[in-house]
């Protein structure tokens, strides 16, 4: 079993929540000549060279000094910092979770839309109302949810995703996607599932 690496998770983190550029500075990397990252076949290179320090299965991996390790954990812990990360996060899962629901309702009007396949007010209604964009509350409960997760081990994080992935309903999904949807469904129920186990 490969020995976890805290340090490269983090820089990882920084660079999928914050950008590449961001994690390149905080790893310390040379910018040859291009602080401000202006110059693109510089910035290839770049984003090659963090690679390395990222992922341990890329070809020329490279293992992060002792100094990186300081810099990269002493950034990652602070407030400032942790809250740029739980935003990040929060515009994340709203982004996910909303573009299922787009999904959903296009297709619901696709079948039983004026013009759709099997036109049925009713039952367009019933799809549309499931599958509306996140309510500004909803959105909040999901920014709380991140806020809290160092207390409570992103208990509620996952149950507020179990939550609004139940609601929508996905019976007129295109099969890849209701596949796709279904799947992150039970992983999440599961999840929910074992914190309920553990409390």
């Amino acid at each position: 079993m490969t020995r976890r690496d805290l340090a490269r998770e983090r820089l990882q983190t920084i660079r999928s929540l914050q950008g590449w550029r961001e994690a390149y500075k905080v790893a310390g990397l040379d910018t040859q000549g291009d602080a401000d990252f202006s110059d693109p076949r510089k910035n290839a290179t770049k984003r090659r060279r963090l690679s390395r320090l990222i992922n341990r299965k890329t070809t020329g991996a490279k293992k992060l000094d002792a100094k990186q390790r300081r810099k990269i954990n002493r950034t990652f812990k602070t407030k400032t910092r942790r809250k740029a990360f739980d935003q990040a996060r929060t515009e994340q899962e709203i982004k996910a979770i909303n573009k299922v629901r787009a999904e959903a309702r296009k297709k619901a009007r696709a079948t039983f839309g004026a013009n759709g396949t099997f036109p049925d007010p009713k039952k367009l209604k019933v799809r549309l109302d499931s599958a509306k964009p996140l309510t500004k509350a909803e959105k909040e409960r999901i920014g709380k949810a991140f806020e809290t997760a160092d207390k409570d081990s992103g208990r509620a994080i996952r149950k507020e995703y179990k939550t609004l992935m139940a609601r929508v309903k996905i019976t007129n999904l295109p099969q890849r996607q209701r596949a796709e949807h279904s799947r992150k469904l039970v992983k999440a129920t599961r999840a929910v599932e074992r914190d309920q186990r553990a409390a």
